[in-house]
């Protein structure tokens, strides 16, 4: 896929943007060397176009990740059916031993039992489903980076906001449900937009906002769509993985930068992680390296995405831009 839709100015917006999805504009002028106006309308065009997007999501809940075969002629409709389940955060088409990868999260452990035996199962064309239950995180995918700013500039880009000593200290469970919905419709939306549906002054959601990103109740991203990345290969992993080693690795996985996801999981395969590759012919080079560093371990299964169905609750199109 051509990345002509995006120039250098683009991916450096997307890369800041990757440090703090909500940096104002004026903020990140010195280190991209633009003027506020000039990101403010590169963003609007990528973000209008579905080429990249901002979400908040709360880290609060139960997850799991779901490998699905389903009947060939039933297929797409299987497909259909979870892109407009909100239950399912990502889906994706595969190759391998499944037909899809699903990415589901539920309000907590009761739920989310209760969504694989009567939600999943009752979905029509779906054969059979391998659970993997996320019990840690490794890495996320909020820590990626596209890697086009140089050392000087991230220097320059701002911190993230901190509460201001004067703000509450707690976030009421109403204002915290709006922020939470329109955070996750749109990471970027304007405070004061927030505000007028919580029925409350733009200042209280701006420490809204800053007391649940310090508190790591929520956590912001900046997504591009995978074709444009110049980190357009994506593949799952399923490692049988020795529990002696995945405490002294989670410290280093977070170094291999292919890696997006990391997390120990239910079941036989207790290590399911993410990958971003530059081309296919990297797959076997960053294997080889991954059971290098893995020596106790093993990789049991793996699983090239074929197409980007849907992503952090969006739909894809087959361009794997946002379809808005």
């Amino acid at each position: 896929m051509s990345d002509s839709r995006l120039d250098a100015l683009d991916l450096r917006i997307v890369n800041a943007l990757q440090f703090d999805p909500r940096a104002r504009w004026e903020h990140l002028a010195p280190a991209l060397g633009a003027s506020a106006v000039t990101l403010a309308r590169r963003w609007d065009r990528l973000h209008s176009e579905g080429l990249a997007w901002v979400t908040g999501a709360p880290t609060t809940g139960s997850h799991a990740l779901i490998e699905i075969e389903s009947a060939p002629s039933e297929s797409a409709l299987v497909a259909e059916h979870l892109i407009r389940d909100p239950a399912v955060r990502t889906l994706e088409r595969t190759a391998g031993d499944r037909d899809l990868v699903a990415f589901v999260s539920a309000a907590d452990q009761a739920e989310l039992t209760r969504y694989l035996v009567a939600g999943l199962g009752a979905v029509p064309g779906v054969r059979r489903t391998r659970v993997h239950v996320l019990t840690d995180g490794l890495t996320e995918a909020t820590r990626w980076r596209l890697g086009v700013l140089t050392d000087a500039e991230i220097a320059l880009l701002p911190a993230v906001p901190r509460p201001r000593p004067r703000a509450a200290r707690t976030v009421s469970p109403a204002v915290r449900a709006v922020v939470e919905q329109e955070l996750w419709k749109d990471g970027r939306a304007p405070v004061g937009a927030i505000a007028e549906q919580a029925g409350v002054s733009a200042q209280t959601v701006t420490d809204a906002i800053a007391r649940l990103r310090d508190e790591g109740a929520i956590v912001m991203r900046t997504d591009l769509a995978a074709p444009y990345s110049r980190w357009p290969v994506h593949t799952w992993y399923f490692i049988e993985a020795d529990a002696r080693e995945i405490d002294a690795l989670r410290t280093g996985i977070r170094s291999v930068r292919e890696v997006r996801f990391a997390f120990t999981s239910t079941g036989r395969t207790n290590l399911v992680l993410a990958a971003s590759l530059r081309s296919i012919t990297d797959i076997n080079r960053f294997e080889s390296a991954l059971s290098a560093a893995f020596s106790r371990s093993r990789i049991a299964d793996r699983s090239l995405v074929l197409l980007p169905l849907k992503h952090t609750g969006r739909r894809l199109r087959t361009d794997g831009t946002v379809d808005r």
